[in-house]
């Protein structure tokens, strides 16, 4: 694990260069249906939440029955597809740079965890933290929603999982993706008799700031899009630096 000098923790996001210049220009952060994620069992349960619930300290504690917990399985399920996330990865192996920076044909973003919370507007009193206010989304007329930090939640997908609280089980993934080390921008709409639309595949996230946000401009972009990322980013004070490419490309 790498550490940023505030001592949080290092992320990067990798991004294609269209998507960061309209980034850039909306000042604000993509963020894409759970559902229609590159991996496809992104927040699916395992099986066993809905046959043999988890039942641990804290659900018997609370007096919860197997069939509730199994009805809050099949609750958690329903959010998929009005959760949107963006994923970070504090992989420091270069790992997640060749696979998702597609060597070099994509860009990477560049900050710390607690400078993407200063970014998402996560607000600070004495002792606490708290995630950003909700706030009303445009591409869903009468939706809310608050964006928070979550670790992905990375499970052999054999054995049921807790459900209650529902934070981790909305960020479960299969234990191969264990090398993305993912931190993720989830967001739930809210209320959740709202419908939302099949055809909305994404939101955006309006940016408090982008003090600390810094950009690595991929070898494999082309020299027009590089200048117009540049130009953009110095508008916005950002630091940005072009990746070399490989000895012999």
């Amino acid at each position: 694990m790498l550490y940023h000098p505030d001592g949080s923790r290092l992320l990067s996001h990798y991004i294609r260069p269209e998507y960061l210049v309209t980034l850039l220009r909306q000042r604000a952060f993509c963020l894409t249906r759970q559902d229609l994620q590159s991996d496809k069992a992104d927040g699916v349960l395992p099986a066993a939440c809905f046959e043999s619930p988890h039942v641990g300290p804290l659900e018997r504690a609370l007096g919860l029955k197997p069939e509730f917990l199994i009805n809050q399985a099949h609750a958690v399920a329903g959010l998929r597809t009005r959760t949107f996330i963006m994923s970070w990865t504090c992989d420091p192996a270069g790992h997640m740079r060749a696979t998702y920076g597609e060597n070099g044909r994509r860009c990477e973003l560049q900050t710390s965890e607690n400078g993407l919370k200063r970014m998402l507007g996560y607000e600070w009193f004495p002792g606490a933290e708290f995630p950003p206010k909700p706030r009303a989304i445009p591409e869903i007329p009468g939706g809310r929603a608050t964006a928070e930090l979550k670790p992905a939640l990375y499970t052999g997908g054999t054995k049921a999982i807790p459900v209650v609280p529902s934070a981790g089980a909305t960020a479960h993934k299969a234990a191969g993706f264990g090398p993305e080390a993912e931190l993720r921008v989830e967001a739930g709409i809210d209320p959740p008799e709202l419908k939302v639309d099949a055809g909305t595949e994404r939101i955006g996230w309006e940016l408090a700031t982008v003090v600390g946000l810094s950009i690595v401009i991929g070898s494999q972009v082309g020299d027009t899009e590089a200048a117009e990322i540049a130009r953009l980013a110095a508008e916005l004070g950002i630091a940005v630096r072009r990746e070399r490419a490989p000895a012999g490309a």
